[in-house]
């Protein structure tokens, strides 16, 4: 849903603010398949366990585009928020491409163990074709 917004600072109105309505963040805790609709929960935590890393494959390009509204059009973008819930160093995360799905940037979630390892990013997901997708580490 886009909203009109008063700008005190600018005097003017944004119309371009997103209001977002997040369902429960998708939670995995071993390597496996993701869904659209964990995608498109739009957080997702992992907590692989067993002192070994994970690999969570992203669906094919053909499923996102199936969970996605009508009107999503080419180009159009949506962010995912990726983080590795684990304190154990062994137990990092790494999401995989799949059919339809290109990947740009570092694809790898450390575990947390120390302050200093960052433990979680954003995915944005954007539509280049029918059924195909850029995904961008942006954070």
């Amino acid at each position: 849903m886009r909203l009109a917004i008063w700008d005190s600072q600018r005097g003017t109105v944004n119309a371009n603010v997103a209001l977002l309505n997040n369902s429960v963040p998708a939670a995995v805790t071993v390597s496996g398949l993701l869904t659209a609709a964990q995608l498109l929960a739009g957080i997702i935590t992992i907590t692989q366990g067993g002192g070994a890393p994970s690999a969570q494959q992203l669906p094919t390009g053909a499923a996102l585009q199936a969970a996605l509204p009508a009107n999503f059009a080419i180009n159009d973008t949506f962010d995912l928020s990726v983080i590795n819930a684990s304190v154990v160093d062994a137990e990092d995360a790494t999401v995989t491409t799949n059919t339809g799905m290109t990947l740009v940037g570092s694809m790898d979630f450390p575990a947390h163990s120390g302050p200093t390892i960052p433990s979680s990013g954003i995915l944005r997901f954007q539509s280049t074709a029918p059924n195909t997708f850029s995904v961008y580490r942006v954070g």
